[in-house]
C-alpha cells in the first residue's frame, strides 16, 4: 500500500497568512526548488508546496525527504528519465478518443520508467523504507509495454508487424508501387521520352505522374493531374498505369483502415487498466517531487531539523536560503527560555534578515523541506505565521508608514493564538518615540499574554529596559565592528544594541566638539544605560574568546580520541588477521598429519600380519619414518602458533602458550600434576590401553580423551590424574613405559612431550573386544555424522574390523549422500555398496576396510 501524507480532510489545515508568505519570499523557495525536478508533474508540485501544522504530516515529509537524499547518494543513478503526463491521454483513451502514435510512445516510455524506478526503489528497503514502499506501489503494466513496443516505432509510426492484415497491404503495396514505377520508368526511356519535359517519375496526389510538353499531350494519352505554373507543362497519368495506381490508392485507404484499427485497439487496452495508471503516473510525479526535495537538501548542505509542537526554536549557524555568496550564519532561539525576542542594533545590521530567516525557516520546515543550519536545529510546527516587515507606505491608500504597519499589526492581533509564530520589523516606527515606544510595550505585553512566540526589532531605547523587566522577554543585539563600522551581521542573543551613532559620525568626520556636545544633552540615565551596554559587550568579548578557545581545545580532543580509536580498530583488525592465519595453518598442519596417522596405523596393522620378520621390522621401519615426519610437523605447528601468539597477545601470554604447547614450562609427560578431580584440559593416564592423554571432556560417566592424534571414548573410572610419579609415566625423550614391548612400542606424544610409547597390539586388542561393527548416524546432520563416522572409522581399523554397517536411514537422502561422499575419499574404505536385503537395504551402507 501506498504510503502518503494524511488528506486535508484527514489534518487541520494551516490558517496560511497569505502576506506573511509573501513578505518572507517563499514563493522564491518554492521557484528554486522546482528546478530540481525532472517532469511537468513534480515542478507543479514544487510550485503547489503548502506549509502544514499538522506534527505527524511533516514528520513524514522530512522523513520523505531525509530518505530522498539517502537515495540520492547511491552509487548507481536515480533512474527519473522518460516520465511524462499521460493522464490526458488516459482520459481520451477512456471515453473512446483516438490517440496517434507519438502519444503512445509517451505511454510506453512512462511504464517503462515506473518499472525501472521501482526496481531500483527495492534496493532501498532498509534504509529508505518510505520511499521503498512507494516504489513498490508503482503499478506493472508488462502487457500493454509489450504492445504498444510490437505496434509503435521510436519514431512513431505504426509498425508492419503491429498485424498480419497490415504486414499484408504494405507488403502489397510495395509490389504495386514497385510495378508502376517500373511501367513509367520504360516509358520515360521509350521514344515517348520526347514528348516529355523531363525523363522523371514525380507524385501529384499520391498519384504516379510524368512530365508531359503542353503541345505534346495528345501523344501521351492520360489522366491530367496537374500543371505547371509557367502552364507548358502537363502532369499526365498515363493509361497504362492508370489500374495500377487505382489499386494502389484502394491499398492505401485499406492501409489507413488497419492502422486506424490498431491504434484504437491500442487505446482499449489502456482503457482497460486507467485507473492504476493513472494513479501510478500520480505516484511518479510525487516521487519526482521529493527526490527534488532531497536535490535542493543536497544543494544547500541542509539538514533535517528536531520537530515539535511547543513552539519551540533553536536555529543553530542558519543560512538565509535566498542569499548568494558568503552568507553570515546565525543562532537563533526562541520558546524555550523566552517567547519574545527584542532585537536592537543599528540600521543595516542584520536586523531584518534574521527575522526573516526565523519566518522563512518555519515555512520551509512545515513544507517538509530541510533547513540549511546546522545539524540539530530545533524547529516547532507553528499554526499560524504572521509577518509585518518593510515600509509599506501607500499614497495610493493614503497610509504612512505608521498607518501601514498598525493596520497589519492590527489584523495580527484579530488572528494571533498561542501557536502563532509573529514577527515584526521596526516596532512602534514612524510616529513620536515617546508614543510608538509606548504601543510597542503594550503590543508586546499583548503578544505575552496570548503565547505566541514573537521576534520583534526596534530602534527604540526604551524597549530595551522594558524587555529586562518582563518575564520570557529577551532583549538581542546584532553585532557591530566599531574598529570598521561595519556590521558582522551575528545575531546575539541576551544583550541590547547600542545606536553607536556618536562613534559613527565621528569616525566620518564630525567634528570632535560637535559629537562632545551631543553627550552632553543626554541624561544620566541614558548615559548609564550606554556605559551598562558597553561593559556588557566588554565581558561578551571576553567570554567569547574563552568559549573559542575551550571549543578547539575540544576540537584538538577529538581528533586525538578518534586517531586512539583508529590505532585501537587496525590493532584488533591485525589481532584478527594473525589468529585467522595461526588457525589456517593449524588445519593445514593437521590435516597432513592425519593423513600421515592413517597411513602409520596401515603399516601398524600390518606389521601384526606380517609374518616374516624381516618385512615385519621394513614395515615398523616405515611407520616410525611417518611418526617422526608428523612429529616435526607438529612441533613446527607448535613453534608458529606460539610465535603467533605472541604477537597477538603479547609476549607475557604468548610464551605461556608457547611454552604448554612445546612442552616447557609446563610438559605433557613427566610433568607435575596435583591429584584430584579429573577436569577438561588436565593429564590422564588410561588403565585399559596403558597410555597417557588429554582429557578433553566430560559427560556423564564418559570421558572424551586426546591420545596422540586419536581421541578416545572411555570410561571416567578407566582415568587416572597424572602425577610425576603416576602409572605408566616416561621421560619427555619416548621411552617405552609399561606395557610396552618388542617392536610394537612405537608412537607419537602431545605436542612438546616428544614420542610416547603406543602398544598397537594393547589397543588392537581393548578395542576387537569393545568394537561393535555397526554404527547408527540416524537424526544427525551430515557434520555431525561425519565427525562421528571419522572416530568410528579409527576404531574399525584398530580392531581389525572388514567390513562395518553405517545406518542412517532413507529420509530424503542428504545424510546418505554426504557420508557417501566422505566414504568414497577416505583411503581406509576400500568398497562401499548399499545394504542388501536383510541388511537394511538403502537404509544402510555396508563398508569394507582396506587390510
Amino acid at each position: 500500500m501506498l504510503i502518503r501524507p494524511p488528506t486535508p480532510e484527514e489534518e487541520r489545515p494551516l490558517i496560511a497568512d497569505e502576506k506573511a508568505v509573501a513578505t518572507l519570499e517563499f514563493d522564491k523557495v518554492r521557484a528554486r526548488l522546482a528546478e530540481h525536478a525532472s517532469n511537468s508533474m513534480g515542478k507543479a508540485l514544487c510550485l503547489e508546496i503548502e506549509p502544514t501544522p499538522h506534527l505527524p504530516t511533516v514528520r513524514l515529509l522530512q522523513q520523505e525527504t531525509t530518505e530522498a537524499r539517502i537515495i540520492l547518494r547511491a552509487p548507481s543513478d536515480l533512474p527519473l528519465g522518460g516520465i511524462h503526463d499521460i493522464r490526458g491521454h488516459v482520459r481520451r483513451c477512456v471515453i473512446g478518443a483516438a490517440l496517434d502514435p507519438p502519444a503512445f510512445n509517451e505511454i510506453h516510455d512512462t511504464i517503462r520508467a515506473a518499472h525501472r524506478l521501482r526496481k531500483h526503489l527495492m534496493d532501498f528497503k532498509v534504509d529508505a523504507p518510505l520511499i521503498a514502499a512507494m516504489g513498490e506501489g508503482l503499478g506493472t503494466f508488462r502487457p500493454l509495454e509489450s504492445s504498444i513496443a510490437n505496434a509503435i516505432s521510436e519514431q512513431g509510426e505504426v509498425l508492419d508487424r503491429a498485424s498480419r492484415d497490415l504486414e499484408r497491404l504494405r507488403r502489397e503495396k510495395r509490389l504495386t508501387q514497385e510495378r508502376v514505377r517500373e511501367k513509367l520508368d520504360s516509358l520515360v526511356h521509350s521514344d515517348a521520352q520526347k514528348f516529355l519535359q523531363d525523363p522523371i517519375v514525380t507524385l501529384r496526389g499520391d498519384r504516379f505522374v510524368v512530365p508531359v510538353k503542353y503541345e505534346n499531350r495528345a501523344n501521351v494519352p492520360g489522366v491530367v493531374h496537374d500543371q505547371s505554373a509557367s502552364g507548358q507543362t502537363l502532369f499526365v497519368e498515363p493509361l497504362a498505369v492508370l489500374e495500377l495506381n487505382n489499386r494502389l490508392r484502394e491499398i492505401e485507404v485499406a492501409e489507413q483502415e488497419e492502422v486506424r484499427r490498431i491504434l484504437r485497439q491500442l487505446a482499449s487496452e489502456v482503457a482497460a487498466v486507467a485507473g492504476d495508471l493513472s494513479r501510478t503516473v500520480t505516484d511518479l510525479g510525487r516521487l519526482d517531487f521529493i527526490f527534488a526535495k532531497g536535490k535542493y537538501s543536497e544543494i544547500q548542505q541542509a539538514h533535517e531539523p528536531v520537530l515539535n509542537d511547543e513552539g519551540r526554536m533553536n536555529l543553530i549557524k542558519a543560512r538565509h536560503p535566498l542569499l548568494r555568496g558568503a552568507v553570515v550564519p546565525v543562532d537563533i532561539p526562541l520558546g524555550r527560555d523566552f517567547d519574545i525576542m527584542l532585537v536592537t542594533g543599528p540600521n543595516t545590521g542584520g536586523k531584518t534578515v534574521s527575522l526573516k530567516t526565523a519566518g522563512l525557516m518555519a515555512l520551509m520546515a512545515m513544507s517538509g523541506l530541510h533547513l540549511p543550519a546546522s545539524s540539530g536545529s530545533e524547529m516547532s510546527v507553528f499554526g499560524r505565521v504572521f509577518a509585518d516587515i518593510g515600509d509599506e507606505q501607500s499614497i495610493e491608500q493614503s497610509l504612512s508608514t505608521f498607518s501601514s504597519h498598525m493596520t497589519n499589526i492590527i489584523r495580527i492581533l484579530r488572528d494571533v493564538g498561542h501557536d502563532s509564530l509573529v514577527l515584526l520589523d521596526e516596532l512602534g516606527a514612524g510616529t513620536d518615540p515617546v508614543e510608538g515606544s509606548a504601543l510597542a510595550m503594550a503590543i508586546l505585553e499583548y503578544l505575552s499574554s496570548t503565547g505566541a512566540k514573537v521576534a520583534a526589532t526596534t530602534h527604540y531605547g526604551a524597549l530595551k529596559a522594558f524587555a529586562y523587566s518582563r518575564p520570557r522577554i529577551a532583549n538581542a543585539s546584532v553585532e557591530f565592528d566599531a574598529d570598521s563600522l561595519r556590521p558582522t551581521y551575528r545575531l546575539l542573543v541576551g544583550l541590547p544594541g547600542r545606536s553607536n551613532a556618536f562613534l559613527i559620525a565621528g569616525r566620518l568626520g564630525l567634528p570632535a566638539e560637535i559629537v562632545d556636545r551631543a553627550r552632553e544633552f543626554l541624561t544620566k540615565e541614558d548615559v548609564r544605560v550606554e556605559d551598562l551596554i558597553e561593559s556588557m559587550e566588554t565581558d561578551r568579548f571576553v567570554m567569547e574568546r574563552e568559549r573559542v578557545a575551550a571549543e578547539n581545545l575540544r576540537a584538538s580532543m577529538e581528533v586525538a580520541k578518534a586517531e586512539i580509536d583508529r590505532r585501537s580498530a587496525e590493532a584488533r583488525r591485525r589481532e584478527r588477521e594473525i589468529l585467522d592465519k595461526a588457525q589456517e595453518q593449524a588445519q593445514r598442519v593437521l590435516q597432513k598429519v592425519r593423513q600421515q596417522a592413517d597411513e602409520a596405523l596401515r603399516l601398524l596393522k600390518t606389521i601384526e600380519k606380517e609374518s616374516r620378520q624381516q618385512e615385519r621390522a621394513k614395515a615398523l621401519e616405515e611407520a616410525r619414518r611417518i611418526l617422526r615426519e608428523s612429529q616435526r610437523d607438529v612441533d613446527e605447528a607448535v613453534r608458529g602458533a606460539g610465535g603467533v601468539a605472541a604477537a597477538a597477545g603479547g609476549a607475557e601470554s604468548g610464551g605461556d602458550r608457547g611454552a604448554v604447547a612445546g612442552g616447557g614450562r609446563e610438559g605433557v609427560v613427566g610433568g607435575a600434576r596435583a591429584a584430584g578431580p579429573l577436569r577438561p584440559g588436565q593429564s590422564v593416564y588410561i588403565e585399559s590401553l596403558n597410555q597417557k592423554g588429554i582429557l578433553l571432556s566430560l559427560q556423564d560417566d564418559q570421558a572424551l580423551v586426546q591420545v596422540g592424534i586419536m581421541k578416545v571414548q572411555r570410561p571416567v573410572v578407566d582415568l587416572a590424574p597424572l602425577t610425576e610419579d603416576g602409572p605408566g609415566s616416561t621421560s619427555a625423550a619416548g621411552a617405552s613405559g609399561p606395557g610396552a614391548g618388542g617392536t610394537g612400542g612405537t608412537g607419537i606424544g602431545g605436542a612438546g612431550g616428544g614420542y610416547r610409547s603406543v602398544s598397537t597390539g594393547n589397543i588392537a586388542g581393548q578395542k576387537a573386544q569393545t568394537f561393535s561393527p555397526e554404527i547408527d548416524l540416524r537424526g544427525l546432520t551430515v557434520e555431525e555424522a561425519a565427525h562421528r563416522l571419522d572416530k568410528y572409522m579409527d576404531d574399525a581399523f584398530l580392531a581389525g574390523a572388514k567390513k562395518v554397517f553405517i545406518i542412517h536411514g532413507k529420509g530424503t537422502g542428504a545424510l546418505r549422500k554426504g557420508l557417501l561422499e566422505l566414504l568414497s575419499a577416505d583411503p581406509r574404505i576400500r568398497s562401499h555398496r548399499p545394504g542388501a536385503h536383510g541388511e537394511g537395504g538403502m537404509g544402510v551402507t555396508v563398508a569394507e576396510l582396506t587390510e
